[in-house]
C-alpha cells in the first residue's frame, strides 16, 4: 500500500471494522457515526469536480487520485477541507461544467459540491452531511462574504453578513441618513467588489445598533428646524425678496448665516432683527408719493444693491419710508432722487458709447480702435449694458489722434481723398484703422488743402 494513501485506507479499515482508529482523530463528533457507505459517498463526492465522470472508479490513477483528494480534505479538518475548496475555486469547475447563465455567484464557484451537498445525492448519512453543509457555510463567509446566499442554501440558517442598502431598506430608514452612516465610519461595514461593483455588508447583529445609529442622525431639514434656521429661497419668501438678495445680504453681513451640510442657511432671528432695525429707523407715510420707490427695486433706478441702500439707512446717509400696505421688505421706500444722487448708474467722469459718438468727430469704429490699441480707458457698464468711457480719457485721446470722420469735417473732403493723400506722406501717420496721427495728418493735409 502506498505511504501517501495510508491514512484513508486506514480509516477505510477502521470504518470496515467498525471501529473508531487513530485516523482522522481531528474529525469533529459529527463524523463518529460515519459508516462504511459514507465514506466511499465522500469519496466520489470530494472526488467529483476533478475526475472525469465517464472513467470514475475504472482507472487505477483515477482512483488513487480520489483518495489523495479526500484524504487532504478530511485531515486537519476543518483547514483541509478549507484548502479542498481553494483548490474547486482554483480550478473554476463551474465555467465549463452545467453551469448557467442564472446562476448566483456560489453555484458559479462550486457547482458540483453546491447541488450534492444540498441534494444529498451522494447518500451520506445526515450528520456528517450537515457538518460539511455548515463547514462550506463557513468557508464562503470567510472568503466570500458577499456571495450572502451561500449559508441560506446550504444550511436553511440566516447569513452572518447582509446587504446594507436592502437592510435599510427592510429596516424602512431614511437613505440619506444612512449615507451619512456609510461615510462616517461609525459601523463595521464591510466593502466588497462584485464584477466591479462596489457592495457594502454589515453584520446581522449589528443591524440594531444600525437602526439606532441611522435614527440618532438629524437630517439637514430637522437641523434646520431645531435652530430656526432658513435657506435663501425660504428667507426670500418671507421678505418678498429675490434670493440673490439674500445673499447679498449674507455677504454684506447683515444676517447671520451658518452651514448646514452642503448649504448656507440665514437665521430666522436675524432676519426679524434686520426687519426691525429698519422699522425703527423709517417714517411711516399714508400715501405713497411718485418720488418714491421700492427697497427692493432700488437697483432698476441706481447702482446700488439693496444691501448698500440699507447700509446707507442705517447710518442715516438715507432716508426711509413705511408703507403699511405691502409686506415684508417691500414695504420700505426710498427717495428715487436721493438714491440716484448717491448710486448714480453712471459714475462722474464717464459717458456713454452712444453720448461720445454723437459728436461728428468719433465714430463706434474709431472708439473701438482706440480702445484695442489701449490709447483710450474704459470700463464696464454697472448695469451690464456695454462699457463706459472717461471723460479725460476722451479729451487726452483728441489732443494726439484724429480719425478720417474728423479729418472730412474740417476739410470737407471725401474719405477717398484723403487716404490718398495721407498715402503719399514720407512717414506713416496710421496708427492703427483708421485712428492717425493728429500733428502729422494735420501738417499733411495743410500743405494740399485749405480747410473750411
Amino acid at each position: 500500500m502506498p505511504r501517501s494513501l495510508r491514512s484513508i485506507v486506514g480509516l477505510l479499515g477502521d470504518l470496515a471494522a467498525h471501529r473508531r482508529g487513530i485516523y482522522f482523530s481531528d474529525l469533529p463528533e459529527s463524523f463518529d457515526d460515519l459508516c462504511l457507505a459514507d465514506i466511499l459517498a465522500m469519496i466520489s463526492l470530494l472526488s467529483g469536480p476533478f475526475v472525469k465522470d465517464s472513467i470514475r472508479f475504472f482507472d487505477e490513477i483515477e482512483v488513487r487520485r480520489s483518495l489523495l483528494t479526500a484524504q487532504a480534505a478530511l485531515i486537519d479538518w476543518p483547514a483541509g477541507f478549507h484548502g479542498y475548496l481553494d483548490r474547486v475555486r482554483s480550478l473554476r469547475a463551474g465555467s465549463s461544467r452545467g453551469a448557467l447563465p442564472n446562476w448566483s455567484y456560489v453555484q458559479r464557484e462550486f457547482p458540483f459540491l453546491l447541488v450534492n451537498l444540498k441534494s444529498n445525492h451522494s447518500g451520506i448519512s445526515a450528520r456528517p452531511l450537515e457538518a460539511m453543509r455548515e463547514e462550506m457555510a463557513n468557508y464562503i463567509e470567510e472568503h466570500l462574504p458577499h456571495a450572502i446566499s451561500g449559508r441560506p442554501t446550504l444550511t436553511g440558517k440566516p447569513s452572518t453578513w447582509v446587504s446594507f442598502w436592502g437592510s435599510v431598506r427592510c429596516l424602512q430608514l431614511s437613505v440619506q441618513k444612512a449615507r451619512e452612516v456609510l461615510n462616517g465610519g461609525t459601523l463595521d461595514i464591510l466593502t466588497v467588489s462584485d464584477a466591479g461593483n462596489l457592495k457594502y455588508l454589515v453584520r446581522r447583529t449589528d443591524l440594531k445598533h444600525l437602526k439606532a445609529r441611522v435614527e440618532s442622525i438629524k437630517t439637514g431639514a430637522e437641523f434646520r428646524r431645531e435652530h430656526d434656521l432658513l435657506l435663501p429661497h425660504e428667507a426670500s419668501k418671507l421678505l418678498h425678496v429675490r434670493t440673490w438678495t439674500i445673499r447679498n445680504l449674507i455677504e454684506a453681513n447683515l444676517v447671520e448665516a451658518v452651514q448646514v451640510q452642503h448649504a448656507i442657511c440665514c437665521s430666522a432671528r436675524s432676519l426679524n432683527k434686520l426687519m426691525n432695525r429698519l422699522a425703527k429707523v423709517s417714517t411711516s407715510i399714508e400715501r405713497r408719493g411718485a418720488g418714491l420707490i421700492e427697497l427692493t427695486r432700488c437697483s432698476n433706478v441706481s447702482s446700488a444693491k439693496p444691501c448698500d441702500v440699507i447700509e446707507n439707512v442705517l447710518v442715516g446717509k438715507l432716508k426711509l419710508f413705511c408703507w403699511g400696505k405691502r409686506s415684508g421688505m417691500r414695504t420700505f421706500l426710498i427717495e428715487k432722487q436721493a438714491l440716484m444722487k448717491r448710486f448714480p448708474i453712471i459714475p462722474s467722469g464717464y459717458v456713454t458709447v452712444a453720448e461720445v459718438t454723437k459728436d461728428s468727430c468719433f465714430s463706434r469704429g474709431y472708439i473701438a480702435e482706440s480702445i484695442r490699441l489701449g490709447l483710450l480707458a474704459c470700463i464696464p457698464h454697472p448695469r451690464g449694458k456695454g462699457i463706459l468711457i472717461s471723460r479725460d480719457g476722451l479729451a487726452k485721446l483728441q489732443r494726439r489722434y484724429v480719425s478720417c470722420k474728423e479729418l472730412a469735417t474740417i476739410y470737407g473732403l471725401a474719405y477717398a481723398t484723403i487716404s490718398e493723400e495721407l498715402k503719399l506722406a514720407p512717414h506713416p501717420i496710421a496708427v492703427g484703422f483708421g485712428v492717425l496721427l493728429r500733428k502729422a495728418a494735420l501738417a499733411r493735409l495743410d500743405a494740399a488743402f485749405l480747410r473750411i
